[in-house]
């Protein structure tokens, strides 16, 4: 069985969201091929058909991998269930790229000396300094012609255990 797996951020608040890349190529390759519907399963919502001769199931996980892997994540996920009273972080990969977001953006500041748009955007377009984040640690993350932070080398692999998404191994 071949497994696809489109990740994005759940609900229909970020439908159509560029974020939303990996939700949308799910959906995608299940309305070309006829493959439906989808269930809630696994922590998200699956379909199973067949494609090629092969046997094939989509997932669009409706959580993150929640799991503190590094001494940074590990600080930010205990923060959030303190200040939430949560297990579960509803929208976990929102809050680490928002999270992640301010802190470029504090950096830009500092750097720039100044809140003023241009400068800021100058400053984040040539951050001299690394930012150690939740999601990675930012170095020159933006150019002049790309404003993407995120990028396909951060992409990790998460497998359900005892009902919970943990990091692949």
């Amino acid at each position: 069985m071949l497994l696809f797996v489109g990740l994005g951020n759940p609900g229909q608040r970020y439908a159509g969201n560029r974020h939303n890349i990996g939700f949308m190529a799910v959906e995608a390759i299940a309305r070309e091929h006829g493959l439906g519907p989808f269930r809630r399963a696994f922590h998200g919502l699956t379909a199973e058909g067949r494609l090629a001769g092969r046997r094939i199931a989509l997932l669009m996980p409706q959580t993150f991998i929640q799991d503190g892997d590094t001494p940074k994540r590990k600080a930010f996920i205990e923060a959030y269930q303190k200040a939430y009273k949560v297990d579960r972080m509803p929208s976990a990969v929102s809050a680490a790229q928002g999270y992640d977001s301010i802190l470029l953006l504090a950096a830009a500041i500092k750097q720039a000396g100044s809140t003023d748009g241009d400068k800021v955007r100058g400053a984040l377009e040539s951050l001299n300094t690394k930012i150690e984040g939740v999601v990675t640690t930012y170095n020159k993350p933006f150019t002049r012609d790309d404003h993407e932070a995120i990028k396909p080398n951060m992409v990790v692999m998460g497998e359900v255990k005892n009902g919970r998404v943990v990091l692949g191994k």
